[in-house]
């Protein structure tokens, strides 16, 4: 049982991993693909919403870093987990498991939950604001700023 848990735990790991360096990838893919997609940006309106996919999936792209970091920081201090309950006695060893899950584990794990949210959401959301750009650069005349600005 212990050697079926040990190759699900593998394989578990190696499809979270695959998962976030896919993402990671998709994103500096994304940020290289947008940045081509004009010779010269301009700081107006539609070049505004291209340079904000850009900046979003800088996001997603740090996000995803911190997502392997932090997941190899686990696995470190897992290892040091298990070192720490080889040595401790056994009348300890529920007190170490509890205080390590309470502050070492559980927050790491919340942690890398959060990194991984924000970078696929991030990556999502770059996409979505890159079909709005290619909406709006194929209507030139409208503009919201100039829009927004003779309303007001």
């Amino acid at each position: 049982m212990g050697e079926q848990r040990e190759e699900l735990f593998r394989q578990h790991h190696a499809s979270i991993e695959k998962l976030s360096y896919f993402l990671l990838a998709s994103a500096g893919t994304s940020i290289g693909f947008a940045i081509t997609l004009q010779d010269v940006i301009f700081l107006m309106w539609p070049d505004l919403l291209l340079i904000a996919s850009i900046c979003i999936w800088s996001i997603s792209f740090w996000s995803g870093t911190r997502v392997i970091l932090s997941r190899r920081r686990l696995i470190y201090l897992n290892d040091m987990y298990l070192v720490e309950l080889e040595n401790s006695p056994p009348h300890a060893q529920e007190f170490v498991r509890k205080t390590v899950k309470d502050i070492a584990f559980d927050p790491m794990q919340m942690k890398i939950s959060r990194w991984s949210k924000l970078q696929m959401l991030s990556l999502v959301l770059g996409a979505i604001i890159l079909l709005c750009w290619r909406i709006a650069s194929a209507y030139p005349d409208f503009d919201p700023l100039s829009t927004y600005v003779l309303a007001h």
